[in-house]
C-alpha cells in the first residue's frame, strides 16, 4: 500500500489512489446501503480533498495516514483503525480550511 502510494505521489495520483482506497474499504465492509451513502458523501468532498492534498507537505502526510488506516484494517483491528481515521479527517480538514482562507484573503 505505502509503496504504491509513494509511486503516485502527485495530487492527481493520490486522489486516484485514495478514491480506490475508499472504494475497497466500502466494498469490503459488505454493507451496500452504507457504501452507497458514503460514496455520495465522498463525491461531494472531492474538491476539499484536492485542496488539502495540493498544499505543501500534505501529500506525504496523506499517504502515511492512509497507510496507518490500511495496516489497522489488514490486521482486522477495527478499533485501532478509528484513531488514524479520525486523525486523517482532522488533518485534511485543517489543511483544506487553511488553504481556503488563504485563497479568500483571510489570515
Amino acid at each position: 500500500m505505502a509503496k504504491r502510494g509513494r509511486s503516485e505521489a502527485t495530487p492527481i495520483g493520490t486522489l486516484s489512489f485514495s478514491t480506490t482506497f475508499y472504494d475497497v474499504i466500502l466494498t469490503g465492509g459488505g454493507n451496500k446501503v452504507l457504501s452507497s451513502i458514503l460514496k455520495l458523501l465522498h463525491n461531494r468532498i472531492v474538491l476539499l480533498r484536492r485542496t488539502s492534498i495540493s498544499e505543501p507537505n500534505r501529500l506525504p502526510e496523506t499517504i502515511a495516514e492512509l497507510t496507518d488506516i490500511f495496516d489497522a484494517l489488514c490486521a482486522r483491528y477495527e478499533a485501532a483503525a478509528g484513531k488514524p481515521s479520525v486523525h486523517h479527517v482532522r488533518q485534511a480538514a485543517r489543511t483544506a480550511l487553511r488553504a481556503l482562507r488563504k485563497t479568500a484573503g483571510y489570515p
